[in-house]
């Protein structure tokens, strides 16, 4: 099998996550925090809807000049990642750019 062709595989396995932000069964990496789903725009919605409840994951729409519909997921709780913004581009390929959770400051000695 080609490295590339099994590298997806390896990633588009179940209970994968970047970044500590759990991705859909299918997810591929595609850059560094950014990944490619392969569910549509609907289905992605509702599935992040249930993965992080909108109660206590607030979320906002995205606003932008061009067709990309988007949408923010905020992690209130912190960690390795603060949010998530799950985007369709103009291609209608669903995406997820995970955003790093803020460094925690060095203990004062």
């Amino acid at each position: 099998m080609k490295a590339p062709l099994m590298l997806a595989l390896l990633l588009a396995a179940p209970g994968f996550k970047g970044k500590g932000f759990s991705l859909p069964d299918g997810a591929v990496k595609i850059d560094d925090d950014r990944y490619r789903l392969s569910q549509n725009w609907e289905e992605a919605v509702k599935w992040y809807k249930g993965q992080y409840p909108p109660a206590k994951f607030p979320r906002h729409t995205l606003h932008s000049q061009t067709t990309v519909r988007a949408i923010h997921i905020a992690n209130p709780a912190g960690g390795e990642w603060d949010g998530a913004n799950l985007y369709e581009a103009g291609s209608r390929e669903v995406r997820v750019y995970v955003l790093n959770g803020k460094e925690k400051p060095e203990p004062a000695k």
